[in-house]
């Protein structure tokens, strides 16, 4: 056979094969729907839409009126699924924010250098979005969410019953033994909650309607029913306010004295507490006038003067009244003068811990704290560091108040001496954020908590003292001394040539430079004072301890108030002289 018929044979047999492997109109269907776009299913209430068919018509016809309702339902279905669309969407964006940003899939070809870089600026770029974020929308969040747990309407209402004082806890804790008592009855009291708050003579009962309120009493002793009333919705939360109590006052604790004339605002110390904790023995400099050491009646003060501090001895009294005596509460051998008790050279007093003492916000300046450790110190019992060590132990040496800027060395943890920059302080849970001073690790964000922190300031820095004895004072950084671990700043003023002691906690960073003050107690600057011996001199700085006189022979004298004697008010009857004696006027232009 040839080629040719070959190959005529072959293309015949291919023909009959095309025509007996026909392709059902079935699979055609199923292969139409497989292209066709996937529609939602409908509800089980309509008839599921029938398949194409070439073999009839009338379905076809009925299939394609079915498919138009079906689109037009549809594009309802479209449009509202569009808006969930839309909604995912949202939140996938919101969420994906937060979730780690590593699914990146690295080129082979780029660097290690360029992906540290790119993943160094997508984290810079996403702690910007997290800070913008913090600083505003979580706020608005949160107290929308505080908002939301205040009482409405919808909750159950509160009713004050009145009772016995003294009685409060009792009767709360008898409804709640009578709660369980009913409860396992089968009887339960329809109450939510009662409590004793810190108003005495009254409890708060909590439920749906008075009458509820009203049965859980009854029975009880020590509570009138006939009382009862309605407490408003809006002072619900404060029924449950919470009181915070004093620290108790212990041996050893610094306070001032309040409402004790001469002493008023004066440091003294804790030598014993008396009577569980209602009265207390301290010590104090004392303040004697000569007067009253030369045998004379106690004089009477102008508003603001009293006589300087100063430790009291037997031979300051030129008589011989002073006597030893036994002091009534605490046993000792003391020295006694005007019916005073001394020890050491302070003044011991028995006092009231709630109407003669203030035990909050104490801070005594190191120059109390010296004059306290002077006579301490002689008789090798404490030093002024061991006394400011105990001092900065009552008053947690680190508990600062940190703002933006502010430098800080870690003094606690694995990072400790790490020097860095405050970002920013959340007051909420005492946590602070700062940027690392240290190259390596600069671009890094860490938090801390703020008793881990210590301000830090470098001698030649410029500061301004924000808290204590000396706020408002501004000045150079000459000297820092953190050998006991409470740092301290040796400060030049600048408002006068004089170096102060400032613990770094009270100091800032600040380009302002402060003049002092234009009056201290009754004292304007420039004014004309007559000071002890008959000396007299022109006010030229006015601080907050005292003045700086320019006295008549030309020198420049720091002086106390109580050294100034008076103020020299200028009259029309005062005149002086010039060198050729001719009389000085005043002159108005």
């Amino acid at each position: 056979m040839s080629s040719s018929e070959e190959e005529l044979d072959r293309n015949l047999s291919e023909d009959e094969d095309a025509s007996e492997d026909e392709i059902p109109e079935e699979e055609d269907d199923e292969e139409e729907e497989e292209v066709a776009p996937v529609k939602k299913r409908k509800s089980a209430d309509k008839p599921k839409p029938k398949k194409r068919r070439k073999v009839n018509k009338f379905i076809e016809e009925e299939a394609d009126v079915d498919e138009d309702e079906e689109e037009e339902e549809d594009d309802d279905d479209d449009f509202y699924r569009s808006e969930r669309q839309m909604a995912e969407e949202v939140e996938t964006s919101h969420s994906y924010r937060y979730e780690p940003q590593d699914r990146t899939e690295f080129d082979e070809s780029e660097s290690a250098e360029a992906i540290v870089n790119r993943i160094k600026k997508r984290h810079q770029q996403s702690r910007k979005q997290y800070d913008g974020d913090e600083e505003g929308g979580d706020v608005i969040q949160s107290e929308v969410a505080q908002q939301s747990l205040l009482p409405s309407i919808q909750d159950p209402r509160m009713w004050v019953f009145k009772c016995k004082p003294g009685r409060e806890q009792h009767l709360v804790v008898a409804l709640m033994n009578k709660f369980i008592e009913f409860a396992r009855r089968g009887e339960p009291l329809m109450v939510k909650s009662v409590v004793a708050s810190n108003s005495k003579g009254f409890i708060y009962v909590e439920a749906e309607r008075e009458p509820h309120a009203k049965d859980c009493l009854n029975g009880l002793r020590d509570v009138q029913q006939w009382s009862m009333k309605l407490v408003p919705i809006h002072e619900m939360t404060s029924v449950l306010n919470v009181q915070t109590r004093r620290k108790p006052l212990v041996a050893g604790a610094w306070a001032r004295m309040k409402r004790a004339g001469l002493y008023k605002g004066d440091l003294c110390k804790v030598i014993e507490i008396l009577d569980n904790g209602a009265r207390a023995v301290v010590k104090m400099i004392p303040r004697l006038d000569p007067i009253v050491l030369a045998g004379g009646d106690q004089p009477k003060y102008k508003k603001g003067q009293r006589p300087p501090q100063k430790l009291f001895h037997a031979n300051m009294v030129p008589g011989a009244d002073v006597a030893r005596r036994r002091y009534p509460s605490t046993g000792e051998m003391m020295d006694t003068f005007d019916n005073d008790f001394y020890q050491e050279g302070f003044l011991i007093k028995e006092v009231n811990i709630a109407t003669m003492l203030t035990t909050e916000d104490v801070n005594p300046t190191l120059d109390e704290i010296n004059r306290f450790s002077s006579v301490a110190g002689e008789d090798g019992e404490h030093t002024a560091e061991e006394m400011l060590a105990s001092v900065e132990a009552d008053d947690w040496k680190n508990k600062v108040d940190l703002t933006k800027g502010d430098t800080v060395r870690v003094i606690e943890g694995d990072l400790i001496n790490l020097m860095g920059v405050v970002l920013s302080t959340n007051t909420a849970n005492d946590t602070v954020r700062v940027m690392p001073l240290h190259e390596e690790i600069k671009d890094t964000i860490l938090d801390f908590q703020l008793k881990q922190l210590m301000k830090y300031v470098k001698v030649g820095d410029h500061i301004k003292v924000i808290s204590g004895m000396y706020s408002g004072e501004t000045g150079t950084v000459v000297a820092v001394d953190d050998s006991e671990g409470a740092p301290v700043a040796i400060v030049l003023v600048d408002s006068m040539a004089r170096e102060i002691q400032v613990r770094v906690r009270d100091l800032q960073e600040s380009a302002e430079i402060s003049h002092g003050l234009d009056s201290y107690k009754g004292k304007e600057l420039y004014d004309l004072v007559a000071l002890a011996h008959g000396d007299v001199g022109v006010i030229t700085h006015v601080g907050r301890e005292g003045f700086t006189v320019l006295c008549q022979n030309g020198q420049s004298r720091n002086i106390s108030d109580q050294e100034v004697q008076r103020k020299i008010v200028s009259s029309r009857t005062t005149a002086a002289l010039d060198k050729k004696h001719n009389t000085l006027v005043l002159e108005k232009w």
